[in-house]
């Protein structure tokens, strides 16, 4: 690509990327071993919805599971994602976005325990 072809493009930096806005669109607790709730969510700046994410939590560590999908074959079932991020980098910035957003969140259908 020129310098020509690049001029339009945003620069990002690496090092200091841009802060990610998340909005909770709805929670529903469910308890079940590290499971925590179930979450849709947008990612504000880029208008992008994800629905069915699943908040975890275990010895004081919590994380965001994006959506996957279940497939069965010759050895069992298996668990495919339906989102994955470019890098791990990417990762974790959605997701303290996404606890951060889930905390803030208020009412949670089936109540906060």
């Amino acid at each position: 690509m020129s310098p020509v072809e690049t001029r339009n493009r945003p620069v990002v930096d690496a090092q200091n990327p841009p802060a990610v806005s998340v909005r909770i669109d709805s929670a529903k607790r469910y308890a079940k071993n590290t499971l925590v709730s179930f979450v849709d969510f947008t990612l504000l700046e880029a208008g992008l919805s994800i629905k069915g994410a699943a908040i975890h939590e275990k010895e004081g560590s919590r994380w965001v599971s994006m959506p996957s999908r279940s497939y069965s074959d010759a050895q069992g079932t298996h668990w495919a994602p339906v989102v994955e991020f470019a890098s791990k980098e990417a990762r974790s910035r959605i997701s303290e976005a996404v606890l951060t957003a889930f905390d803030e969140h208020a009412p949670i259908e089936g109540g906060r325990q």
